[in-house]
């Protein structure tokens, strides 16, 4: 076979290359970091809660907004000071959708290990991840129940 149609032939065939657990825990925390709270506002249970910032401005107010929608949920912080002034601060949702690297609802611990390389910690049957390597400032906690995946849950930190 020449060299041309060997180039062909690998151009014509699809690329299975699987992401490495960095890469994919990267991959994880985008996906919720880029979610769009929007999705559930036609449907959602919304909750609005707003107390004083502490260092913020006098009489500045950070006010926290919880969308809730079959069994998922997303709360959005909203504040003058902070950086950015709107963002996702929490994030839960049922691992009932297309997520990153292949993650899928009933997915077993031991998959998802594979997947996402040993969490940083374990706790109460959870797998807990930390991202970005170095800070290891956002979270990322993937719910297990009776050993599969449940649910994830983003922590996000804002400034």
């Amino acid at each position: 076979m020449s060299f041309r149609a060997e180039l062909i032939l690998v151009l014509l065939l699809p690329s299975f290359s699987l992401a490495g657990p960095a890469e994919c825990v990267k991959k994880l925390y985008e996906y919720g970091r880029g979610f769009d709270p929007t999705r559930f506002e036609k449907e959602a249970t919304k909750k609005t809660r707003e107390e004083p910032n502490p260092n913020g401005a006098p009489g500045e107010m950070l006010r926290w907004t919880t969308l809730s929608l079959k069994g998922s949920w997303v709360t959005t912080l909203e504040c003058n000071s902070c950086s950015p002034h709107k963002g996702v601060t929490d994030l839960l949702l049922t691992a009932n959708r297309k997520l990153p690297c292949g993650l899928t609802n009933g997915m077993s611990e031991q998959a998802v290990t594979q997947c996402l390389g040993r969490p940083y910690e374990r706790k109460d049957g959870n797998l807990l991840y930390v991202y970005p390597p170095l800070e290891r400032n956002q979270e990322i906690t993937l719910r297990m129940h009776g050993g599969k995946l449940a649910a994830i849950h983003w922590s996000f930190y804002m400034d």
